[in-house]
């Protein structure tokens, strides 16, 4: 594609003596065997002009008054594709066209030549003809967005190929079933529809490979809508309120105009969750609804299921709901697509753990109660009655949390959010009691339950969380605290990775998963078995690493300490020593730094214990739902920021913001439910280790550390103060060998230096 040869003489004679080109004209050269580029020489200018030989048409390209080199051949291509003789044809190998627009096209535009992606993107484009399950992990800077949107486009464009007669580019929707993108961060969803997606099909539209834009659409929960019948109530009762804060709120909200404005509750930041929550979609929006007919929101969803739109892009809790309600046999949330692209896979199954998942939060039983006191309808003595009802269930599901309680184990760690409990006689009890309140109130409130689709909905989710939990049979059960500060009983199924097998990969579409982290050590397999990937036929599944371009064997070291004991952070010796060789690191590297914990309370104690001896640059402290401490480390320019959870990976700090990541101890999963399960598939826990709690913990590193490099010009140094990493660690070599690229450190005097020698004055300023 883009072919120039110069040996067409005979072609242009074949014209010329058929009077179709003017005798004085000369050959200069032929594009892609179509298109002959010949020159007039008036005696003063050379007239250069393309001749289309399928056509037989012709246009002048350009006139200049001194004859044209094989110099000008890019500049003269780019006015043939151009002008209006110009009509892009598929080469008959798709590999051709991939190559073309990553070696050619794009660098027109600013990207830079890798031969890694193209290999991915051509892996990709293969896995989506034979429909396979492609496993492509792919290490920062590969560019994998890309790979695979180009994959999907030139995919799309060869479907619809083998549907139509002409050999030529589409003009409208790319092909007959969309592509569905999954990710699970939002701004990898909004960088797709914002900036990928519309550079990518200008640039195709500007070479005429396509003839209609490419188009996407965001899909998500309905939660996230506005439901203009709750919002109708919602204002309703704040209009008619006395007090101030309601009435501040109706004033807040009217000035908005959500009624005519954008349904998306996500594009109004200072609405408060507990407001939205009020006002959003219910679970049981149907047709039922008095708003149905004219609903915005049921426009939109008819909208992007409709056949407007080339990909669809969402989130992994959307995507695997969609699955699990195919697989069901009820109708899908997405349009089926015979491509699925899942990008950030390392995060799929814990998505899975959510969707496929069940809970039964302590406060279900409130918002039946108070919905229902919403809606009673009656006289005195009914209003009492049914007053009475909803005091008795509020006690019964006091109790059972209570209960749930007293089977806590004393000895667990503050770190896991997941709490073994037992479900016990008493518990069951108090559960058997809870359901008799539940069925005692809907026999006194039946009318009142039926005519509310939100009370009928709730009635069966309590009775569904009851039935359960009180004889768990195939599920890995566990209390935690959600995202409200209120407990729930949750549940997995034990047999995850079937499930999934039957979900995801028995369907006849390809899925291309993708991420910077599938492997540890020892390749796929851990991935594979987790995920239930491994069941399926190794013909149907399709591999392939690509290593990160940048060099990080010059633009980075990694220090791995010797002076830091076995982690214990009640170990005052440990805590002081982690405490000095952060304090001796933060003035080596001059700031710039994040701090990566797995313990809250550790990182409390260090922050302690470090504020008042780290003065020359800020600290930045990130807490347990603190949020936009990302964007205040980023705005402090040489900050030190004390990080754990969410900064482990989804933060990018290209530049000289972040040239510094110290590990304090490898991020090992915390004790859980699920863990306690996984055991039982191993003989030992040293073999537990090596087969499951290393494989988790690796992929978790080579997040935290991919933080620190994001562009070919990014510099900086990875500390990690573990012990087990030591000159004397068990898992020096093994994690070593997961993470290859950096030069070792032997000693933060080394640091130092190495940072004197890759930045300029302006990073010490």
């Amino acid at each position: 594609m883009f072919d120039i040869t110069t040996r067409d003489y005979s072609i242009l004679e074949k014209y010329i003596l058929a009077g179709r080109i003017k005798d004085d004209s000369s050959y200069f050269f032929t594009l892609d065997g179509r298109y002959i580029v010949y020159f007039r020489f008036s005696g003063k200018r050379f007239t250069y002009s393309v001749l289309n030989y399928a056509t037989e048409k012709s246009v002048v390209l350009a006139v200049s008054r001194t004859a044209l080199s094989e110099a000008d051949y890019p500049g003269l291509i780019k006015k043939i594709l151009h002008c209006k003789v110009y009509q892009f044809v598929l080469p008959a190998q798709p590999q051709i066209l991939l190559e073309a627009i990553f070696r050619q096209l794009l660098p027109e535009y600013g990207y830079v030549v890798r031969d890694k992606q193209i290999e991915l993107s051509v892996m990709m484009f293969e896995s989506m003809k034979h429909k396979k399950v492609a496993l492509c992990e792919a290490e920062v800077g590969t560019g994998k967005t890309l790979a695979y949107l180009v994959a999907a486009i030139v995919y799309g464009l060869y479907e619809v190929k083998e549907r139509r007669t002409s050999p030529y580019a589409f003009a409208g929707p790319m092909n007959p079933t969309p592509i569905t993108i999954t990710t699970s961060s939002i701004d990898l969803q909004q960088a797709i529809i914002g900036k990928f997606i519309p550079d990518l099909s200008r640039i195709l539209m500007e070479y005429k490979i396509i003839q209609g834009p490419v188009t996407a659409v965001l899909r998500k929960g309905k939660e996230h809508y506005l439901c203009e019948e709750r919002y109708a109530d919602f204002m309703d009762y704040l209009e008619n309120s006395d007090i101030f804060r309601d009435v501040r709120l109706y004033q807040k909200l009217k000035a908005k105009a959500l009624e005519q404005g954008n349904i998306d509750l996500d594009a109004y930041t200072d609405i408060k969750q507990h407001v939205v929550r009020k006002i959003n979609v219910p679970r049981d929006c149907d047709r039922n609804c008095p708003y149905y007919k004219k609903c915005r929101y049921i426009d939109h969803i008819s909208r992007a299921k409709s056949d407007v739109y080339t990909f669809q892009v969402t989130n992994h809790n959307y995507y695997l709901a969609n699955a699990q309600r195919e697989h069901s046999g009820l109708s899908p949330l997405i349009p089926k697509c015979g491509v699925h692209i899942i990008d950030e896979a390392h995060k799929l199954l814990d998505a899975a753990y959510q969707i496929l998942g069940q809970s039964f939060p302590s406060g279900l039983a409130g918002e039946f109660i108070r919905i229902l006191h919403n809606h009673t309808n009656g006289n005195k003595a009914y209003h009492k009655k049914a007053y009475l009802l909803t005091d008795d269930l509020a006690f019964y599901n006091q109790r059972l949390f209570r209960e749930l309680e007293k089977t806590l184990p004393h000895d667990e760690t503050e770190e896991s959010r997941q709490k073994t409990v037992k479900i016990n006689a008493a518990v069951k009890k108090a559960m058997r009691d809870l359901q008799a309140s539940l069925d005692e109130i809907y026999r006194a409130c039946f009318q009142d339950i039926f005519r509310c689709r939100q009370l009928a909905h709730l009635h069966h989710e309590i009775s569904n969380g009851i039935e359960t939990f009180i004889a768990p049979k195939e599920i890995i059960y566990w209390l935690e605290k959600g995202d409200d500060g209120l407990w729930q009983l949750t549940a997995i199924p034990t047999n995850m990775e079937d499930r999934l097998d039957d979900m995801l990969w028995q369907s006849a579409a390809s899925k291309i998963l993708t991420s910077a982290t599938l492997t540890d050590d020892t390749g796929y397999g851990f991935f594979k078995e987790q995920t239930g990937i491994g069941k399926l036929s190794p013909w149907l599944l399709a591999e392939i690493q690509t290593p990160s371009p940048f060099d990080y064997n010059n633009n980075t070291r990694i220090y791995l300490s010797d002076k830091v004991p076995y982690p214990d952070k009640n170990d005052e010796r440990y805590i002081a020593a982690v405490s000095d060789e952060i304090e001796k690191l933060v003035e080596a590297t001059h700031g710039h730094t994040a701090i990566l914990f797995t313990s809250y309370k550790l990182l409390s104690t260090v922050h302690e214990l470090l504020k008042d001896r780290i003065t020359r640059f800020p600290l930045i402290t990130m807490h347990k739902g603190t949020k936009n401490t990302a964007e205040a480390f980023r705005k402090s320019i040489n900050g030190v920021l004390f990080a754990s959870g969410s900064f482990w990976e989804g933060v990018d700090f290209p530049g000289d913001i972040l040239s510094s990541i110290i590990v304090v101890n490898l991020p090992f999963p915390v004790p859980s439910p699920v863990m306690e399960y996984k055991k039982k598939d191993f003989s030992s826990i040293s073999r537990f280790i090596d087969g499951y709690a290393f494989p988790v913990m690796i992929a978790r590193l080579r997040q935290g550390l991919g933080r620190l490099i994001r562009s070919e010009t990014d510099t900086g140094v990875v500390a990690i103060l573990d012990y087990r990493l030591s000159r004397w660690g068990k898992y020096r070599r093994r994690v070593l060998g997961s993470i290859l690229g950096y030069t070792l450190a032997g000693s933060i005097d080394e640091v130092r230096e190495f940072i004197k020698s890759v930045k300029d004055a302006a990073y010490f300023e």
